[in-house]
């Protein structure tokens, strides 16, 4: 799945904007027109009646793209915060659960404790469990260079 799936969508619906540039512009054309009428009515000459109704378009067209683009800034801006929080929420989730389980893990360490035949050897790991005075704690050395890490001392 992409990433643009999971995304909201940020474009505001376009339906009431057409509508009230559609409004609008009947409104403009309406008026132009009446104006045009009575113009002739009253026998005055218009002139250059394209550029009226030119810039009277400009003037709804440009606002209404305006104001739409300015909601669509704000959507995006707001779709880009609401992803922040979440992912912000969603890696300290995974922090809390890492950090509990870390918590919650045990670990159990059993070396070299076989099964004798003749004899019962593993008083000698009970003694050194005794020694160190802490049944949660190794008996071992910490220290690596204690230990031979060849494969033929496993």
């Amino acid at each position: 799945m992409s990433d643009a799936q999971h995304r909201p969508r940020t474009l505001p619906t376009l339906k009431p904007y057409l509508w009230i540039a559609g409004v609008l512009l009947i409104f403009w054309i309406g008026f132009v027109w009446l104006v045009q009428i009575k113009a002739q009515e009253l026998n005055m000459e218009l002139r250059d009646m394209n550029q009226v109704m030119r810039w009277g378009i400009a003037a709804i067209v440009g606002p209404i793209l305006l104001i739409f683009s300015v909601h669509w800034w704000g959507k995006a801006v707001a779709s880009e915060r609401a992803e922040l929080a979440a992912y912000k929420a969603d890696v300290k989730a995974q922090i809390a659960e890492r950090q509990a389980t870390q918590v919650r893990t045990y670990a159990l360490e059993i070396r070299g404790v076989g099964l004798a035949v003749d004899d019962w050897h593993q008083s000698s790991i009970w003694r050194e469990i005794k020694k160190t005075n802490n049944n949660f704690t190794s008996i071992y050395s910490r220290d690596p260079k204690d230990y031979d890490s060849s494969l033929s001392s496993r």
